[in-house]
Parts: C-alpha cells; sequence; structure tokens
C-alpha cells in the first residue's frame, strides 16, 4: 500500500477526473473548476471525522466529495442531510 497521504491524493485525482457529484453533505453540484477556496470547490471529505475517529483516517470508505465550504463549516458530530422530506413531520 503507498503512503497513507499518496493515497488520499489518489482518491482526490480520481474524484477529480470522474468529476464524482454530488457534494455528500448538502447534495449540490461540486464545481470542479473553481479555484480553492471558493466556496462550491472540489475537497475531500471524511464523512466521520479523523479528530474523532484516528483510525478511519485513510478508509477509503470514509471519504467522500464535498464542496470546500460545506468541509469547512461542518461539525465533528455533522450528519448529512437526507434530502427533500416529503412532507412535514
Amino acid at each position: 500500500m503507498p503512503r497513507p497521504g499518496r493515497f488520499l491524493a489518489a482518491i482526490r485525482r480520481q474524484h477529480r477526473q470522474e468529476r464524482v457529484q454530488p457534494c455528500w453533505r448538502c447534495g449540490l453540484e461540486i464545481d470542479y473548476d473553481a479555484a480553492w477556496p471558493a466556496w462550491n470547490a472540489y475537497t475531500l471529505g471524511h464523512k466521520k471525522p479523523w479528530s474523532r475517529y484516528p483510525a478511519l483516517r485513510y478508509d477509503p470508505s470514509n471519504v467522500a466529495p464535498e464542496h470546500y465550504l460545506c468541509n469547512q463549516t461542518a461539525k465533528d458530530d455533522d450528519v448529512p442531510a437526507l434530502g427533500k422530506q416529503s412532507r412535514e413531520w
């Protein structure tokens, strides 16, 4: 297995090449051509924050594409939205 940093870099390259959509946190389209740090620029995010789950830092099932802003404003206890609900509960 390659070094961990290179492993995540390979996932980033793959997402950029395939233009994986949508942002896993908000569900909106990611602009892969936007220059960082534009709010809608691509970044690789961790589903479970590695600050609380250090063993999952390099787990490929724990990373997903997201917007820069979604990544920066996420809290450690955030859970992605479920999407549009069929009605108000």
